[in-house]
């Protein structure tokens, strides 16, 4: 039997669930790798572009204008720009040949954000980067021999 509470701490933060945005540099220990796609968009579509830069190949990559022809290929019903990573899920429902991890960068390792429960046709892995002001979402053009693969479960 609880007789008596001598002290109670709550601490209270706003969620805030992370999205992608204007474009931001690559880390530059990933630049020598050259196996990041990173779009260098002004506004804040990144999900969108590095989710094209991953599925129609180009030599100007980097551009976002040679991806316009692409865009009503897929159904972006629902998405938010910039894009909370939660509305990946939506995307993959509204496109359900495409899953998509995301990986973020944290003390020069790549870790898991979020993964995929099933592989489909077109699989994708993204980087999110941050500065102090926002994230960024780029396309992993490359991994090393070891595949990223989908499990059962989300990172948040």
């Amino acid at each position: 039997m609880l007789v008596k509470i001598m002290n109670i701490t709550l601490n209270i933060s706003r969620y805030q669930p992370s999205k992608g945005g204007s474009y931001i540099p690559t880390p530059i220990e990933l630049v020598d790798k050259r196996g990041i796609i990173n779009v260098k968009n002004e506004d804040d579509r990144c999900f969108m572009y590095s989710v094209l830069s991953a599925l129609h190949p180009n030599k100007n990559s980097e551009r976002p204008n040679v991806y316009n022809e692409y865009i009503n290929k897929y159904n972006w019903t629902g998405i938010e720009y910039p894009t909370p990573i939660d509305d990946i899920k939506i995307f993959e429902k509204n496109n359900s040949e495409i899953s998509i991890n995301v990986y973020y960068y944290d003390n020069k390792a790549i870790r898991p954000k979020k993964l995929c429960t099933e592989m489909k046709q077109s699989h994708i892995n993204l980087l999110l980067i941050a500065n102090d002001d926002k994230e960024h979402y780029t396309y992993i053009k490359r991994t090393s021999k070891k595949p990223m693969v989908c499990t059962s479960h989300s990172k948040s």
